[in-house]
């Protein structure tokens, strides 16, 4: 069977998985602190048992989730997301398992800005934000040079024009 989306030759930048690991982790050290301190306020004031076992499970679950985004899901995101830009659309295809693919037509195109948190500055890459009348969408993990020539290419196809604040 011929992939549809064998077109789309645009992908992220390998080192994208390394964010979404950080990312991973800040949320996995989050997330155990919050299970942390309610097992501690959980003994301080004699909860039922019941509660403490439940704060366990819910702990155990977030160990294999952060397990499974640590070494999985970052390079699965890498690998199977794909774009293509051209004069009438841009096209964004994104999962595997459950494939979700987007065709934004350059005509409904409002805006297009790029966004770079501290994270994504470390390893020098981008996020591409498009917004259209109903919904924004977004190309994350870009270096720097494409995510700047995406974003005037797209502003040109879609004849966006630049407002001095």
């Amino acid at each position: 069977m011929e992939n549809i989306y064998a077109h789309l030759t645009g992908k992220l930048s390998p080192s994208y998985t390394k964010v979404l690991k950080v990312n991973a982790m800040i949320e996995f050290i989050i997330e155990l602190v919050v299970v942390g301190i309610l097992l501690g306020v959980s003994y301080y004031f004699h909860w039922f048992n019941w509660i403490n076992i439940v704060l366990y499970v819910v702990g155990a679950l977030i160990i294999l989730d952060n397990l499974w985004d640590f070494f999985f899901q970052s390079k699965f995101t890498v690998n199977n997301w794909a774009y293509e830009v051209d004069e009438q659309y841009i096209q964004l295809k994104r999962g595997r398992l459950f494939e979700h693919y987007e065709m934004i037509p350059m005509t409904k195109v409002q805006f297009v800005a790029t966004n770079q948190g501290p994270i994504l500055r470390k390893y020098g890459l981008y996020t591409l934000r498009i917004g259209t009348m109903g919904s924004e969408h977004s190309i994350p993990g870009l270096p720097e040079d494409e995510a700047l020539r995406l974003r005037e290419e797209i502003a040109h196809y879609a004849k966006v024009k630049e407002v001095e604040v």
